[in-house]
């Protein structure tokens, strides 16, 4: 293991042997057993902990483990408690993004503090082949298929050329502590499905399958380079403006071999991706003035450029949501279901709003929230004004400027990536539920 450890980071240029290294450690097998062979090797190392008080007394506990083990071995440790849930409610993500966007921000921050060279992380090569499937789920593309890196910034992971068996063998033949955390069971965490059902369902077809996806990973990687470099001609006629605008100029792009490849990788980073992107292909060949909207951006076609935006600056748009007309969906960015056979499980995805089809009226609006803007949110029984929730919620500024409503009737139904409104929520008496997504 500690050979493997040491050929890997020197082939993967991670980290020179007189580097501070801030190391990551929750007190779990992974990063305990990182931890432990970067004490072997002599390596200056701080540990940084995080404390997301998720799991009660079990959190608390970790932390305590971590600072006692560290501090009788005399390396200095920092850690942080942070307010996971609030954070999560505020940005509307879910508790697993909130928790990674949380702790690289912070690790970030303390590397920069005790200039440390890199931040090193437990990962592993079955935590890889457990991303590949989640974006091919969530429809990444190649870049997504490829697992993760290696290096990422000033993020390095040695252990990626381990497994996880290889890392409980070394944990175990060297006797060293480690915590376990409960939630690695819970299987509604979709990370957590992938690797207790969905891996030994496939390796029950094929016993190698683990192999298979690591050397698949590759070859995505080596293709994603190639459109990389293919990409990176039309990206040099990219104008940038100081207001934040993206100006894409797309003749050249309908003209070229791949076009829908080349749009993919260009509206990728403001959140375009996916079914979407076929149908703005084709709205560049028809009139200009045509309107997108992702979760983050608003997408103008205008004569031969496709002009990118945050809503805030041009917060003038408005879109109707008609579920019957697929193409009023795909212009806003959501897409819909209707569902009339219960039992009905709300999803605790804040980008995805179950609703009682029958209490809306159609077509539904979706503009940019404004002041004066109230409604009742899910759980409450009196309306509260919007800019009010976000305050409460503690939603910054520029995630506030980039929030659209969803309004029924001239009421707002739902705050995509917050909060549905209360008088639009399933009871028992719904018969009829539109499952809407913004994607």
């Amino acid at each position: 293991m500690i050979q493997g450890f040491l050929e890997f980071s020197r082939l993967q240029e991670l980290f020179d042997p007189s580097d501070l290294i801030l190391v990551a450690v929750s007190g779990g097998k992974d990063s305990m057993a990182l931890a432990d062979c970067l004490i072997r090797i002599g390596q200056p190392m701080v540990v940084a902990h995080c404390n997301f008080g998720l799991r009660a007394g079990e959190s608390d506990e970790e932390e305590r483990f971590v600072n006692d083990y560290f501090a009788n071995r005399s390396i200095p440790v920092r850690t942080r408690t942070f307010p996971t849930r609030e954070y999560a409610e505020s940005q509307g993500i879910s508790i697993e993004m909130a928790a990674r966007d949380l702790r690289y921000e912070w690790f970030e921050e303390v590397r920069r503090d005790l200039s440390c060279s890199v931040i090193a992380v437990g990962h592993h090569a079955d935590d890889s082949i457990e991303t590949s499937l989640i974006n091919l789920i969530r429809g990444t593309g190649l870049r997504g298929l490829s697992g993760i890196r290696p290096r990422a910034g000033y993020v390095v992971r040695p252990l990626l050329f381990a497994s996880r068996e290889q890392i409980r063998t070394y944990i175990n033949s060297r006797n060293i502590p480690f915590r376990e955390d409960s939630s690695n069971r819970d299987v509604s965490i979709i990370r957590n499905r992938i690797r207790h059902v969905v891996i030994p369902i496939l390796e029950s077809m094929n016993p190698g399958i683990r192999s298979v996806i690591t050397e698949e990973q590759a070859c995505f990687a080596k293709a994603q380079h190639l459109i990389d470099n293919y990409v990176k001609v039309y990206d040099q006629k990219v104008i940038r403006a100081d207001d934040g605008t993206i100006n894409i100029p797309f003749t050249g792009i309908l003209n070229s071999e791949f076009p829908e490849i080349i749009l993919f990788e260009m509206l990728r980073p403001y959140g375009f991706h996916g079914k979407i992107i076929p149908v703005i292909l084709r709205s560049l060949q028809g009139s200009s003035g045509k309107t997108f909207l992702s979760r983050t951006h608003q997408l103008l076609i205008d004569r031969d450029s496709i002009l990118v935006y945050f809503p805030g600056a041009k917060s003038d748009y408005r879109y109707y949501l008609d579920p019957a007309d697929p193409g009023s969906m795909e212009e806003a960015g959501f897409e819909a279901e209707l569902h009339t056979a219960g039992p009905f499980v709300p999803s605790a995805d804040p980008w995805c709003a179950w609703l009682d089809f029958d209490a809306l009226e159609f077509p539904l609006v979706v503009r940019p929230w404004q002041a004066g803007d109230y409604f009742v949110p899910l759980g409450m029984n009196h309306k509260k004004k919007v800019s009010d929730f976000f305050i409460d919620s503690k939603i910054s500024r520029l995630t506030k400027s980039q929030t659209p409503v969803v309004l029924s009737g001239g009421q707002i139904a739902w705050i995509p990536g917050h909060r549905i409104d209360h008088r639009s929520r399933i009871t028992d008496a719904t018969t009829n539920v539109l499952i809407l997504r913004k994607l």
